[in-house]
């Protein structure tokens, strides 16, 4: 009987052992489909969001390689606007020294002395061999003048091989007296030998505008001049004159008698650059002190004459900056009219440039804009060319 019982109680530990496994492997059946189920939806959920993010760096990167796309089409447009620079905004220096004076000249130009001329009439010249047309001239002290047409007439019919019958007079005793007879009197000095190389010519000598007096006391002026070929030279020139009575006459002696000039159109970028060469010239201790010994008027101010140039450049500098704009402005605009172009600034660097006839038409970017009438009175930094 007690055999019987324990395999009743073995039997069914054993079914009930069956039951909790089979219980058992259907919970974790259960477990791993929902799991499973669960992994495809995150799976697919995932995908979804991979496709969604996909789609939206696809719209990111369309639309960033639409302003790409954008900024190089600005970029081309910018590129597309050809500057060439003015030969001012890009000139280089070099150091000129003779033994007499030093002087700072544009590279490659060249300074030619008046072979003949002692250290008081100490002349030369500073020339750009391809044009001319810039230039530098300076003279210690002409003399030789009178100080009228009469006079000289006079003096000729008695002494008709005497300088003062052979120079022009000038009269007035000014700087635009001065130069209104500058060709002639070196025309007179060819004729003499008192000079071996050719000057500018200079005619309808037209003042602008007064910039101030010089350390020795003449006027500074702007002015305008025609040169042999009928082309318009304008520069700053200056010359201090000195009456002398002599017996039944007036002589005319001429102290600093200088000008650097440009073609018209280009003066205004030019300005600066002669100027600062004129400034930096410097006649050497021993020429001062024997220009000193051999020279004995008090000219004004007791300057030094070593120094006579650089304090000459700074009142000029001071006169420009100061002159009257409307000739500026209206002769700039008639250039313009007859050259072809119309300004333009850029409006990142404020420089001006002389564009082509048309090229506002032609241009759609915002970087390039006209000029206002005050900015026909600055320099240009160069050329839009198509």
């Amino acid at each position: 009987m007690k055999d019987k019982k324990n395999v009743v109680i073995v039997v069914l530990s054993v079914v009930l052992v069956l039951v909790i496994g089979l219980f058992s492997g259907f919970l974790i059946s259960n477990a791993l489909s929902n799991n499973s189920s669960k992994n495809s939806a995150s799976t697919s959920s995932r995908k979804d969001r991979d496709k969604n993010k996909d789609k939206d760096n696809d719209k990111k990167h369309s639309s960033k390689d639409d302003d790409s796309d954008d900024i190089f089409d600005i970029l081309d447009e910018e590129e597309d606007v050809n500057i060439v620079l003015n030969k001012a905004k890009t000139v280089k220096y070099e150091d000129y020294y003779n033994g007499y004076f030093t002087m700072k000249i544009p590279e490659d130009w060249v300074v030619t002395v008046y072979p003949s001329c002692d250290i008081i009439h100490y002349t030369f010249m500073v020339q750009n061999p391809e044009n001319e047309n810039y230039q530098m001239f300076f003279s210690m002290k002409l003399e030789g003048f009178l100080d009228s047409e009469e006079s000289r007439q006079w003096y000729a019919s008695l002494y008709p091989g005497s300088p003062f019958a052979l120079l022009p007079a000038i009269n007035p005793q000014t700087t635009e007296g001065v130069f209104n007879v500058f060709s002639e009197t070196m025309d007179v000095c060819k004729a003499t030998d008192q000079v071996q190389f050719d000057s500018p010519t200079i005619s309808n000598f037209t003042k602008i505008d007064i910039l101030g007096n010089n350390p020795t006391g003449g006027e500074i002026i702007r002015a305008t001049y025609e040169n042999e070929n009928s082309e318009l030279i304008e520069g700053v020139f200056t010359s201090s004159a000195y009456s002398v009575s002599l017996y039944y006459v007036n002589t005319v002696i001429l102290y600093s008698t200088s000008f650097f000039a440009a073609p018209a159109s280009d003066f205004a970028e030019w300005e600066s650059v002669l100027n600062y060469c004129f400034n930096s010239i410097q006649f050497t201790q021993d020429f001062v002190d024997e220009f000193n010994r051999l020279e004995k008027i008090d000219l004004k101010n007791n300057l030094s004459i070593g120094q006579i140039c650089s304090a000459t450049s700074d009142i000029i500098t001071e006169g420009w900056n100061n002159r009257q704009t409307t000739y500026d402005i209206a002769s700039q605009k008639q250039s313009d009219a007859t050259l072809g172009y119309e300004r333009v600034y850029d409006t990142e660097t404020n420089e001006i440039y002389k564009a082509y006839n048309g090229f506002t038409d032609d241009y759609s970017g915002d970087r390039y804009q006209p000029i206002t009438e005050d900015m026909y009175t600055l320099p240009t930094s160069g050329y839009i060319e198509k």
